[in-house]
């Protein structure tokens, strides 16, 4: 993977026929320990220089997405992949390219927090915190909302309730690495003084997974990410923020 693409450089999904064009520059240079989150596929995300990218449909409208653009649901575009990732649910076989999160003021003008599961909350059958094992990789977010009973984990009654400003309602709290991924691109954007990166409006803090480390802990993420992923308990309260896959 060329850490500086060419000006020139469409990329594998772009169209070939323009009708309009625009210009965008990407200048997301992540250092020390945030140098990229390599995961199943090739991370389309880096250093960018100002190139542009010809097609008739824009990233919302189904064309080709660059980190940054918004997406079909509204949100912002934090994943972009050549290599389609497996995205679908344990019933429907589904693969997507992109990772989009939910837009700032998803749920107010105050970033909610919620626990990962707490029974008392919700009167469920039991006190314990199950092991329902739950994915940690990209693309398994969206089978983690189903995997989670919704009555008990307010973060998964926040994030399924989600339709966005487009209706969308297949939204979902993210997986570790889904989540990792956000937050460590946002911070390298809005280090490198690209405007989605802060317009994004994550908060400061710990944000909650949807992936657990056993029965009684969820892995979790900090921002602005100087720190790696760790796990607190699921009855601990901590940042949401939605994503989904397309």
């Amino acid at each position: 993977m060329s850490a500086t693409p060419p000006d020139n450089d469409m990329g594998p999904d772009a169209p070939t026929t323009s009708t309009r064009s625009h210009r965008r520059t990407r200048n997301l240079t992540i250092i020390g320990a945030l140098a990229l989150v390599l995961v199943a596929g090739a991370v389309l995300v880096g250093v960018r220089t100002t190139g542009a990218r010809s097609g008739a449909l824009t990233c919302s409208a189904g064309g080709a997405c660059l980190v940054g653009d918004t997406g079909p649901g509204g949100g912002t575009v934090f994943y972009v992949t050549s290599t389609p990732f497996a995205c679908g649910t344990s019933t429907v076989a589904a693969s997507c390219k992109y990772l989009e999160a939910a837009p700032a003021g998803w749920n107010g003008s105050v970033e909610p927090t919620a626990y990962w599961w707490l029974a008392s909350q919700f009167g469920c059958p039991t006190s314990t915190t199950p092991s329902l094992g739950t994915g940690t990789a990209v693309g398994t977010g969206r089978q983690n909302r189903e995997l989670i009973t919704s009555s008990c984990s307010a973060a998964n009654r926040l994030a399924i309730s989600y339709t966005g400003p487009n209706g969308r309602t297949d939204w979902f709290f993210p997986a570790k690495d889904e989540l990792t991924t956000l937050v460590n691109v946002t911070t390298a954007a809005t280090n490198a003084g690209d405007t989605w990166g802060p317009a994004l409006g994550l908060g400061s803090g710990r944000y909650l997974s949807s992936s657990e480390n056993g029965a009684t802990l969820a892995w979790n993420a900090i921002y602005p990410a100087t720190a790696s992923p760790g796990s607190y308990g699921k009855t601990i309260q901590l940042l949401i923020r939605p994503i989904r896959a397309f």
